[in-house]
């Protein structure tokens, strides 16, 4: 009779499933929410660690972010937008329907606004959230200045470079689509003696002006560093998740 007890017994515990905390269902289900593409263009004479902190960030957010590289002074800025088509077309492939979203910085805003307008961007990258941060789509005067130094014509090389010091603006490149939600993120701290109004260092608030809406932030921060900002990580994770 006691055998027969124990037995029941023993079969009821194996019944008994373990209980789940609060945090362990969530962790779940975070496992299971598909993670939503995003792609960083670094700016001018940079790398991928231009956007390293805000690539590292956003993959904790559920991104699954391509750092893009390219030789930024080596093409002209259509032929690195034709370039970046061609591996947003890549990812498309593999997330068809899916949104892409971006994180862009100075020169990488117009590249970026450039393969938008391309005839063969897929419909993906429309889809998403663009934010552009400190992107001189005016132009910049500071360029523009460095055009008569030949040691600056060197750095910059005769192709991308060379458009940053001589063209006025870069309206030629096209407009966002308008139900494509735009951030701009502007810096503000910088000394320049060329520029005579809020600026980075190198590109005025003004230059960094749109002609599609968009919305815009204000972030003390100068050219060279403000990829590295937390409070420019934080306005840019608090937009994507709108």
């Amino acid at each position: 009779m006691k055998f027969l007890k124990f037995f029941l017994l023993f079969l009821v515990i194996l019944q008994i499933k373990p209980i789940e905390s609060k945090a362990d269902v969530m962790n779940s289900q975070d496992k299971n929410l598909k993670k939503q593409t995003l792609v960083c263009v670094h700016g001018f004479f940079r790398t991928k660690l231009n956007m390293y902190f805000i690539e590292k960030s956003l993959k904790k957010e559920n991104f699954e972010v391509y750092n893009w590289r390219y030789k930024s002074r080596d093409k002209y800025i259509n032929e690195h937008a034709q370039d970046l088509v061609e591996k947003l077309i890549e990812i498309a492939k593999k997330n068809p329907n899916e949104p892409i979203n971006f994180v862009t910085h100075s020169m990488g805003g117009l590249v970026l606004r450039s393969a938008i307008n391309h005839s063969m961007c897929p419909i993906e990258a429309k889809m998403g959230k663009a934010i552009l941060i400190a992107a001189p789509n005016k132009g910049s005067v500071v360029a523009q200045k460095l055009s008569s130094s030949k040691l600056a014509r060197l750095l910059f090389k005769d192709r991308a470079g060379s458009e940053l010091m001589e063209k006025k603006d870069f309206d030629d490149l096209g407009v966002f689509p308008p139900d494509m939600s735009v951030l701009q993120i502007v810096g503000t701290l910088g000394v320049n003696p060329w520029i005579n109004e809020k600026n980075d260092g190198k590109v005025a608030v003004s230059e960094t002006k749109l002609d599609s809406s968009c919305k815009q932030i204000d972030v003390k921060a100068s050219h060279s560093w403000i990829c590295y900002s937390p409070k420019v990580i934080k306005h840019l994770k608090e937009f994507l998740a709108e």
